[in-house]
């Protein structure tokens, strides 16, 4: 359970199938987010809450690294989770939206050059990267590029 009680995070297994635990999954604000762990990885041990989000317990999903994703056409992330990112400026707001994908509920945007705390991702949809981020106290994905350009840069 997150340390403000508002999110819990917990392993998905089968307790019909003794394999290694290779699914974490995040309850927050309603919403669940399940988190497969990339191919040719270990398996899950733990999930721990951090300062700011959870953690899973293995080398991926870890505060300050990204998580390795294949997103096709895709430009490779520049982001990790933990970092702050700042919306490019002369591109336009970023809009933020419910789950990673363009076809979700956008309920807000972020002004060019204002900054967001990077949760967790990325998430691949088509030759879109998404970030779960918190803008504001308003947390939901945005996009940090599509195809071979970016919205977002790392921001210190």
């Amino acid at each position: 359970v997150a340390r403000d009680g508002q999110a819990f995070a917990y392993l998905v297994s089968d307790a019909a199938n003794p394999a290694p635990v290779r699914e974490a999954a995040v309850w927050r604000g309603g919403v669940t987010t399940t988190i497969p762990l990339p191919e040719g990885r270990g398996t899950i041990q733990a999930v721990v809450w951090g300062a700011q989000t959870w953690e899973i317990d293995e080398a991926t999903g870890i505060e300050g690294e990204a998580i390795p994703q294949e997103c096709p056409g895709a430009a490779p992330t520049r982001l990790a989770i933990g970092w702050l990112a700042r919306v490019i400026p002369g591109g336009g707001p970023n809009r933020l939206r419910s789950e990673a994908s363009a076809q979700s509920a956008q309920i807000g945007l972020i002004a060019e050059g204002d900054v967001v705390r990077v949760l967790y991702g990325p998430i691949c949809d088509r030759d879109v990267v998404w970030w779960q981020v918190d803008y504001n106290g308003v947390v939901g994905w945005t996009a940090e590029g599509q195809g071979g350009t970016y919205f977002l840069d790392p921001a210190g």
